[in-house]
């Protein structure tokens, strides 16, 4: 813990301990809530008030570790797999990309229902569409191979250490650049782009040329992360 709060530049400024029943609570639970300021002239990225065709989606890296990680570590699976949970510290990654450009429109976290529901839920009801393009997400060998032995669909595996962004055409590769330079951004990519085609919907280009609507994770997610 001391290691990370070191490399995000943030203080443990407090804790607790509690005494429970032995049968009751047997194992360490960590709590945390972060303080932190909104630059005003970043507040539009929580609202993404800014989006407009031809924005491009950025994410930084891959997607679905930490759910199979989680899965995979469960021992009532019996699962061996070679993953790894993408927990990590973003604000170094996303500080270096605001850096470079004023035209980062959205920014989210991909935690709870993966990268799906996050762009299900940005488009909805609005005066856009998204696509994004199958090819160039990128999913290890490993977490496809898990995800399609016990049926889940990646885009809505949970992750722990990936931004979603929409940032404007002309600063996309700039951006792209600049996380490249990260080690939390190495395997970043432009993943798709905003259109004016299907408003309030976001699908997904297929690799075999079709198309898919991406609806919002129905039910409960699985694995169960918190």
């Amino acid at each position: 813990m001391a290691n990370e709060a070191k490399k995000a530049g943030v203080l443990i400024v407090t804790g607790d301990t509690k005494v429970v029943d032995r049968g009751k609570c047997d194992k360490l639970y960590i709590n945390t809530s972060g303080i932190g300021l909104l630059n005003p002239k970043h507040r539009n990225i929580s609202l993404g008030s800014g989006i407009r065709p031809g924005d491009k989606i950025i994410i930084n890296g891959s997607i679905g570790d930490h759910g199979m990680a989680v899965m995979a570590a469960r021992n009532e699976l019996n699962i061996a797999a070679d993953i790894r949970s993408d927990c990590a510290c973003l604000n170094g990654l996303i500080a270096d990309a605001l850096d470079v450009s004023g035209k980062i429109r959205f920014m989210r976290d991909a935690t709870r229902g993966g990268l799906g529901t996050v762009l299900s839920e940005l488009v909805k009801g609005s005066s856009f569409g998204i696509r994004i393009d199958e090819t160039e997400l990128v999913v290890s060998e490993s977490v496809r191979g898990m995800c399609e032995l016990l049926g889940f669909d990646p885009i809505y595996v949970a992750n722990e250490g990936k931004a979603v962004m929409v940032v404007g055409s002309e600063d996309a590769e700039k951006v792209l650049s600049v996380m490249y330079k990260h080690e939390l951004g190495s395997q970043a990519a432009i993943i798709g782009e905003v259109t004016d085609e299907h408003k309030g919907k976001a699908w997904l280009q297929t690799v075999v040329g079709g198309k898919r609507i991406i609806e919002m994770l129905s039910g409960q997610q699985l694995p169960r992360i918190c």
